[in-house]
This record gives C-alpha cells, sequence and structure tokens, in this order.
C-alpha cells in the first residue's frame, strides 16, 4: 500500500499517511470536540468514508450538531452515505457484548466497501468511555491488534479515552498501542510518543495524582463555604445582640464580663469561617494593583515579632519586581499564615527566607502542573529550615482542618487559607518539603501591566458611632439578622422599613409616602436575590443607594469572589458599630 499523507485537521499533528493509529486522553466532552471536529471535517473534506462511534459524554445527536456548526453542509455528506454517527451500542455491543474479532473485522469490512464506493479510504474514532474495567484487558489486546492491522489497509483511526477512567498502567497500555497519543496540559494539546512509555508513565501518573488532588479540595472548598455561610447568619445575630447587651449594662455590671467573653468567642468563631471562606474562594475581596514588595518591606517588623528573635529572617526583593492584582489585605493575611507555619516548624530557631522574583512559566513547566498555564507571573517563596514534611504530611497540607500540630496549639485552617486565598487571586502554589530537610512554598500570582494604586485607609469615628435620620428599608430572609440590623439602625436615629424578602419590599417602596434613602439587603434570598431587588428597586424608586450584606460570594454583585466596580458591599457577620459605620459611609457618599 502506497504511504500517501491524509490531512488529519489536527494542527500538532498535520499531515499522516494511511494506517495510522492514533489516541486522544481527554478530560471533558469541549476535549472531545476540539479534536474530532475538526479530524471528521478533514475527512469529508478529502473524500473519506467516516465513522464516528460515540458513547459519553459525546452522544450521537452531541456530535452532529458539533460537527455541524463547522460543516455546514453535514446533512448531504450523511444523505450520500460518506459518514455514519454511530452509539457505541450498535458497534462494540452489538452483539450483547464486547467481541474485539468481531469489531476488528467490521473496520476492515467497512474500509473494504468505502474503497470500493470510491471513497479514498476510512477515518473513523471510538470512544472507550462504556468500556468496564473487567473489559480492559481485552479492549487493550484488540487495541494491540488493530495496531498491528491498521497499517495494511486505508485507515486512520483515534481512540478516546477518559482520563478519569485511566489509572497509570491503563495509559501505558494506551501510548504502547498507539503510535502517539495526544493530551491537554497547560491548556494545550501535546503529543507523548509512544517510545517514551517510561516517560509517559511517570508524567501521567503525576498529572492523574495532582488533578485527583484537585477535584478533592474542590469538593472540600464548596462544603467548607456552605458551612461557613450558615454560621455567618448564626453570628451576626451572636455578635450584634451581645454588643447591644453590653452598651445598655452599667459600669460595673457582673453581666459585662459574661458578655465580653461571648464576644471573644464570636470574633474566634468569626475568624474561622472567614479562614474556610478564604479557603473555599467564596470570599469577597477587592481587587488592587500592588508591589508584593513595598507590602513585604512594611510586614518587616510585624513578621519579626511573629516569628521571634531565634529566627533570622532574610528577605530577597529585587528592585524590578512585576506588579500584581489581588487583595493586599488577604495577601498579608497569606504572609503571615506561611510565616506562622514556618515558626512552628523551628522550634529551635533557624532561618526564614522570603524571596520575590518574576519568572516565565513555559510549556514544559505547565506540562508537569495541573491548572497552570503559561505566562509570565511574580513568584513569592518562602522558605524554612525546619523539621519538613512527608509525602503524606505534603500531600494533605492544605486540607481544611488537617494539623500535626497537637489540639491546643492550631486549628488546621492556617495552610488551607493561603490556598484558598492564592487560587481566588489566579495564582498557583506548590508546596517542597522533605524530612529534616526544611520546607519550600513557591506562589505564582500572574503579572499584569496596570499602574500601582494606592491603599486608601480608613479612620473610624472617634467620637462613638455615626448617627442619621435618613430612612432605610432592610431586606433580609433571616429573621433574626433583619430583626437586629433594625434594632441596631433605630438605635443610631435611623427610619426603618423592614421585609423579610424582594416581593414585600417592591410593595413598601411603592406605598411608603416619604423619601428612601438607602436599601440595606441580603445577596443571596429565595426569589428575588439582592441584585435583581435592587435594579428594580431603582425604577420604583431613582436615586436609592445600595449597601449589600453576604455571609459569602455569589456571583450576583461579584465576579469569581471579586466585589464589581461601585458596590456597597458588608461581609457578614458583622457587629452593630461597623454596620453602622458603614450605612454612614454608603449614605454620605
Amino acid at each position: 500500500m502506497e504511504k500517501a499523507f491524509r490531512k488529519t485537521g489536527i494542527d500538532i499533528i498535520g499531515d499522516v499517511p494511511w494506517g495510522t493509529h492514533l489516541c486522544q486522553f481527554y478530560e471533558t466532552r469541549e476535549d472531545l470536540v476540539d479534536i474530532l471536529v475538526p479530524y471528521f471535517k478533514a475527512g469529508l473534506e478529502n473524500n473519506e468514508f467516516c465513522i464516528w462511534v460515540t458513547s459519553e459524554p459525546v452522544k450521537v445527536e452531541d456530535a452532529k450538531a458539533a460537527l455541524k456548526k463547522v460543516v455546514k453542509n453535514l446533512d448531504n455528506f450523511i444523505k450520500k452515505g460518506q459518514i455514519e454517527i454511530l452509539d457505541y451500542s450498535e458497534w462494540y455491543t452489538k452483539s450483547g457484548k464486547f467481541n474485539a474479532n468481531n469489531v476488528l473485522q467490521g473496520w476492515v469490512e467497512k474500509e473494504e466497501q468505502a474503497v470500493k464506493r470510491g471513497f479514498d479510504g476510512l477515518r473513523l474514532t471510538g470512544n472507550t468511555f462504556w468500556l468496564e474495567k473487567k473489559d480492559w484487558r481485552a479492549f487493550a489486546d484488540y487495541e494491540a491488534t488493530v495496531d498491528g492491522i491498521i497499517g495494511q489497509h486505508r485507515m486512520i483511526a483515534i481512540c478516546t479515552y477518559s482520563l478519569d477512567k485511566c489509572g497509570a498502567s491503563e495509559v501505558i497500555d494506551v501510548v504502547s498501542n498507539h503510535e502517539c497519543a495526544l493530551i491537554k496540559r497547560g491548556g494545550k494539546w501535546e503529543i507523548i510518543e509512544s517510545a517514551e512509555r517510561k516517560r509517559a508513565e511517570e508524567e501521567m501518573a503525576a498529572i492523574q495524582e495532582q488533578f485527583r488532588q484537585s477535584q478533592k479540595m474542590e469538593s472540600i472548598g464548596r462544603l467548607a463555604g456552605g458551612v461557613a455561610h450558615g454560621f455567618n447568619n448564626l453570628l451576626t445575630v451572636i455578635k450584634g445582640y451581645s454588643q447591644l447587651s453590653f452598651i445598655e449594662l452599667r459600669e460595673g455590671d457582673p453581666l459585662r464580663g459574661n458578655i465580653e467573653e461571648i464576644q471573644k468567642a464570636a470574633q474566634r468563631a468569626t475568624d474561622l469561617t472567614r479562614q474556610l471562606l478564604a479557603f473555599s474562594r467564596r470570599q469577597v475581596i477587592e481587587m488592587r494593583v500592588l508591589d508584593l514588595n513595598i507590602l513585604l518591606r512594611d510586614l518587616d517588623k510585624m513578621l519579626r515579632w511573629v516569628i521571634g528573635e531565634d529566627i533570622e529572617l532574610v528577605m530577597y526583593l529585587p528592585e524590578d519586581l512585576g506588579r500584581v492584582k489581588t487583595d493586599p489585605g488577604q495577601i498579608e493575611q497569606m504572609i503571615m499564615n506561611l510565616a506562622v507555619n514556618a515558626r512552628d516548624a523551628m522550634p529551635n530557631g533557624g532561618k526564614l527566607t522570603i524571596e520575590t522574583a518574576n519568572v516565565e512559566l513555559d510549556e514544559k513547566y505547565a506540562r508537569n502542573h495541573v491548572a497552570v498555564t503559561t505566562g509570565r507571573y511574580v513568584m513569592l517563596s518562602v522558605s524554612d529550615t525546619g523539621v519538613g514534611m512527608t509525602p503524606e504530611v505534603r500531600e494533605q497540607v492544605f486540607e481544611p482542618f488537617f494539623t500535626t500540630k497537637e489540639k491546643s496549639q492550631g486549628t488546621g485552617l492556617g495552610l488551607s487559607t493561603v490556598y484558598g486565598i492564592v487560587k481566588q487571586s489566579g495564582g498557583n502554589i506548590w508546596v517542597y518539603s522533605e524530612p529534616g530537610k526544611g520546607t519550600t512554598f513557591k506562589i505564582y500570582l500572574p503579572h499584569v501591566d496596570e499602574p500601582l494604586k494606592e491603599i486608601e485607609e480608613t479612620t473610624a469615628a472617634k467620637n462613638g458611632l455615626p448617627r442619621g435620620s435618613e430612612t432605610i428599608l432592610v431586606v433580609e430572609d433571616e429573621e433574626g439578622v433583619r430583626k437586629l440590623v433594625v434594632r441596631g439602625l433605630e438605635g443610631q436615629g435611623y427610619r426603618v422599613l423592614d421585609a423579610p424578602q424582594g416581593l414585600d419590599a417592591f410593595l413598601i417602596a411603592e406605598k411608603h409616602q416619604g423619601p428612601i434613602h438607602l436599601l440595606v439587603t441580603d445577596v443571596v434570598m429565595p426569589k428575588v436575590n439582592g441584585r435583581e431587588l435592587a435594579e428594580r428597586m431603582a425604577s420604583i424608586r431613582p436615586g436609592i443607594k445600595v449597601l449589600y450584606m453576604s455571609g459569602y460570594t455569589d456571583n450576583a454583585i461579584t465576579h469569581h469572589g471579586i466585589l464589581e466596580k461601585g458596590m456597597n458591599y458588608i461581609q457578614k457577620p458583622f457587629s452593630v458599630d461597623g454596620l453602622a459605620r458603614k450605612v454612614r459611609e454608603v449614605l454620605d457618599k
């Protein structure tokens, strides 16, 4: 058979001869469409008979719809019999179970029929998502046979495999039975040559482990965010009413001491929930362009105080450091958490080294690190000479509530908070450690070319809480929180209207005779959320100002947790005085 080259339609592959046997590893249905649609488009345009055998996650109708977007006359190709799109049950398990010989013979017969009908050859693909563990060995043997036979025929084949269903040993089987494998790393398709089986085993095992760890962290994050949201409403009520009670008690009243302890406990609980929100990336952040070096120099004294005199602090901060866009308060918290972690790892003293640098992450780095894209970054490295970590500890180090310290010495949220802050800032974090050799955390934040912005400082009112006489409409579905907000604002002189949900708020706004100066609304509510309420309220009450309150991020007022420009927001749980100051600030804008 002549070695006529055929267009694959896949840029990274280019042209290949008849008899080429390829495979693709995918994670999503988009990955499949990304490769198979141009692959079949090229086949149809070059007089090849095409067969697409589908299964989850791309079914027959999905495949047709995706192909029709780029092959406008697909229906004509189907009518003249140049392409068949089949469910796997019509091909691989047509007899009720997988039979390798029948399937292989079927391909050969299809190729012979295609040539007789005037087509140049056969182009095919089959997805293996249907394949059960018990059938894997038989299918691997079938693939090896296909690899040997396909070279004798006018065929080009791509077999597709879900990474979720392939372990390291399966990956080796697949790669060894194909001329090359396609895999997406760092957002780009790459080729693994079958000759690199050993490297493929190591790389795929590492990537799968990183992917598994990433999925686990995401699941834990969703759980943590939900728990924190529920607690924030409760803590708002506890903090608010304990503060009101404290204010009403006379100096020297023995109950003041009890309430002070309640307030301290509520504050500790607040700190815990905020750490959970940071880990789960549901903390509302205000992004600013900043220079990490300036921030680190400002933290120098605080860091030295935190780590103690028996630990040497060394900073390497280059003058030409690029800028990043993130929340400065959260970055400060992240650095302090890493410093505390390093201090605890060096009970007998040691050295803490903090370094920044401009780096370029290339394709080689992205290939070996899940979720990393190539480009310019600013690196922050925090290293200690402490006791180090075992591989088992290193694998769990970012999980919330995981700690190697005694119960009285840590919550297990310090490093999970760091992880959440980095991820919400669009960056990545990696830990390198061995027992007895210390630990290094490397954080990569995307470089930006925007100008620096000064961090504005706000000063609290010195002469008691700010007061007012304006009319405020409070909308909150949690009754305890709503009553607290109403009582707190009335105590500062405001006239307060309240509603448990958006529909009631509209009725109040329409019936109220006087002006309504401010809408204070929860974000996540049934039927009508806070953003929708504010937008519709503006048509009823033009010029009304809005203050949102919530226990965690919601896309109604944020994008990936980043507060939209011009939005007024107060984070639950808040104190009565915090609410009073924020309300006055919004009214005075």
